[in-house]
């Protein structure tokens, strides 16, 4: 009996032993953190409606972190789409100012665009459908607009669907006031 016990703790041991050294050579390195932002554009708020406007930016992979899979032929596609429809969301920020709070596409339809006034005034709804037009957002791929204004202060949602347009085959656009 006390010859086994021997033995176990010489086992026991030699286990130890032969994990310690090994450990170091096949354990994973720990991420490293990601890159500090660069960019002089603050952060946007958690749940602002202007998140899917900011195209999706490939991870370093040179920092030693973990490697983003491989993109699907409809993620390669979605990107790619963003990326041209950018200057377009920058034309309209520019063009419209304070007028307008977000643009983004929809997330239901990438066709659609949805645009956020930054108040409900009368007329606001027939000012931001010209200056979309006038950027020629059928050309981006858009043949649907949603215009969204704010709700007054204390209701449950930040805005709600004031109007819509649609393009038809000929190239004509039509609001609807919801």
């Amino acid at each position: 009996m006390g010859k086994t016990l021997i033995l176990l703790g010489v086992a026991i041991g030699m286990g130890l032993l032969v994990y310690w050294l090994a450990a170091p050579r096949t354990s994973v390195p720990a991420p490293a953190a990601p890159p500090a932002r660069t960019s002089d554009t603050p952060a946007s708020p958690a749940a602002s409606p202007n998140d899917a406007a900011q195209p999706v930016k490939p991870r370093d992979t040179a920092g030693g972190g973990p490697i983003a899979p491989p993109l699907t032929a409809e993620e390669k596609e979605h990107e790619t789409l963003e990326s041209r429809r950018a200057p377009l969301y920058g034309k309209l920020h520019k063009d419209l100012g304070a007028a307008l709070k977000a643009v983004r596409p929809s997330d239901d339809d990438a066709a659609t665009l949805d645009l956020y006034a930054a108040q409900d005034a009368p007329g606001n709804t027939i000012m931001l459908l010209n200056m979309a037009l006038q950027t020629n957002v059928a050309y981006y791929g858009f043949r649907h607009i949603r215009f969204f204004a704010p709700n007054p202060p204390g209701a449950i949602e930040l805005y709600r669907l004031d109007a819509e347009a649609s393009a038809d085959n000929a190239g004509n656009w039509q609001t609807f006031k919801k």
